[in-house]
């Protein structure tokens, strides 16, 4: 991202797929509208190389910089003033990536962000949601089933009552058997073995949530992707900006069996779109189909919404500096999470938040961002998911079960930082021989300790799990950190593990703890 952002304004947004290079100039108003005026697509078919190869071959790299040096000419011609580059699927996954990122700043002079795949999911999920509530759908009155396929991945969610309860991605996608496999070896239900998984975990899913439903009341189906717009076209809908249209199971089969009885040249033609993306309308509707065999639905709800309006919504909140939308479904993923390992919801969102009050009263010490403080409530949520498999050493499976979990919204990085953070809110502090500590940068090590150190207070004081802090006010006072519970209330207990807690914070802040 670069140049300022005052609208009324000329942006862009350059977008990098498995199969595709797009440039698209759009006039962003003081309203938050926004209209296109330049939109440049070219074909690099860098996902058949890394999805087959695991590299970008040399050739496309030279290819991709040629064409990025006509599109950084065109956000001159315009005068765009802010845009944002973004690479999906193909270029996360490839061995080279660091190397072709450098390659692209270097001679290009744009610096190209890799979308890691809970970025692009949260994104994506975001764009449909704001869609379907634009088509007036109760988004808070029922279960959503959500199915991303696109070219490289396939992301799948699950809201209950307007709630993320699940969200996971998958790594294949509606062209990646193609690249794999190639043309002759594919046929659609070699599918079977990949989609099966997946789609049992969200049957039982549902299963659980019929226990509390109506069980013929089933999800509401919603898929976006190319190959599902696709589908949608050849069934004889048109979507236009901001709308939604409903493709029955019966008019997936029509779909299927008119496809299956065309050459892809007569299929280009007649929807207007290149040969490669043809070939994702097969493999999206048996998909679907097998969804709405899994879910006892009879109809998908394809929303006009594709990765690179996503994106353009995404920088347009961050024009107009919207708080995050996505943090809610954030931490009711993590609560999710929790439960599905019979997590005690009600101690951790105790211990979450009386942790959010201390870091709030100790900024002037931790100097740590908005960011991190979310780390640390999804920590006080989660920190005893380990009890699942173990109670002694329960901080250490919890680190094992976060490390190797999904939450959307969430890096790579700050799942492990909650991870750890979980890890050390107990027991010994960090060493040198922990070697997924000591993996860390400097930077997030502190961060860690910071964190920890505070979680590990904010346990101590639910230790009866009665939540005594609900209306507990923390503040520092010269140097010692006040913690008033209110009321009239018994907390020896908690004074006794605060004393075994509190060392950690103790070093780390210089402050002392009073607890009243």
């Amino acid at each position: 991202m670069t140049g300022s952002k005052t609208p009324p304004m000329a942006a862009g947004i350059i977008d990098l797929g498995a199969h595709s290079l797009r440039l698209e100039i759009f006039q962003l108003n003081k309203d938050r509208t926004y209209s296109g005026v330049e939109n440049l697509s070219r074909q690099v078919n860098i996902g058949r190389e890394v999805f087959s190869r695991g590299v970008i071959s040399s050739d496309s790299i030279n290819l991709i910089c040629s064409i990025m040096k006509d599109f950084s000419l065109k956000l001159r011609e315009y005068g765009v003033s802010y845009y944002r580059a973004v690479a999906t699927s193909a270029v996360r996954e490839a061995q080279n990536r660091e190397i072709f990122l450098d390659r692209i700043k270097t001679a290009c002079r744009i610096k190209l962000q890799v979308l890691d795949v809970t970025e692009e999911s949260r994104l994506v999920y975001l764009a449909i949601k704001n869609n379907l509530i634009k088509n007036g759908c109760k988004f808070d009155a029922r279960n959503i089933l959500f199915l991303t396929l696109v070219t490289g991945s396939t992301g799948v969610a699950l809201t209950k009552q307007g709630k993320l309860i699940e969200s996971e991605v998958f790594g294949f996608g509606s062209l990646r058997l193609y690249e794999e496999l190639g043309d002759k070896d594919f046929v659609p239900h070699r599918f079977n073995g990949v989609i099966d998984s997946f789609a049992s975990s969200i049957d039982r899913e549902l299963d659980a949530q019929s226990c509390e439903h109506n069980k013929e009341h089933h999800p509401l189906f919603v898929s976006a992707g190319a190959g599902v717009r696709l589908a949608a076209q050849l069934a004889g809908h048109e979507l236009v900006q901001d709308s939604m249209v409903s493709l029955s199971v019966k008019e997936l089969h029509k779909v299927t069996e008119y496809i299956s009885g065309k050459s892809s040249e007569e299929l280009t033609e007649q929807l207007g779109t290149v040969d490669y993306m043809i070939k994702s309308v097969e493999p999206s509707c048996y998909m679907l189909l097998q969804m709405c065999e899994v879910t006892g639905v009879n109809k998908v709800i394809v929303p006009a919404v594709s990765t690179r309006e996503a994106i353009i919504e995404e920088m347009i909140r961050d024009i107009f500096d919207d708080e995050d939308p996505f943090t809610e479904d954030i931490v009711s993923t993590a609560v999710a999470l929790g439960e599905k390992y019979n997590n005690d919801t009600a101690h951790g969102m105790s211990v979450a938040d009386t942790a959010l009050k201390i870091f709030d009263a100790m900024g002037r010490f931790h100097r740590l961002n908005k960011r991190n403080r979310l780390l640390l409530y999804l920590s006080g949520i989660l920190h005893d998911t380990g009890r699942f498999i173990d109670c002694r050493k329960h901080h250490k499976h919890s680190y094992y079960i976060i490390s190797n979990s999904q939450v959307p919204g969430l890096s790579d990085r700050e799942m492990k930082l909650v991870a750890l953070v979980c890890r050390y809110h107990r027991k010994s502090p960090p060493r040198s021989n922990h070697s997924e500590y000591m993996s860390l940068p400097d930077e997030d090590r502190v961060v860690v300790c910071k964190l920890a150190a505070i979680l590990r207070v904010s346990d101590a004081l639910d230790r009866t799990h009665q939540n005594k802090m609900k209306n507990a006010i923390c503040r520092i006072r010269k140097d010692v950190l006040e913690i008033k519970a209110g009321g009239s209330l018994d907390l020896s207990l908690e004074r006794l593990f605060m004393k075994k807690r509190v060392n950690m914070l103790k070093s780390t802040f210089g402050i002392k703890v009073a607890l009243e």
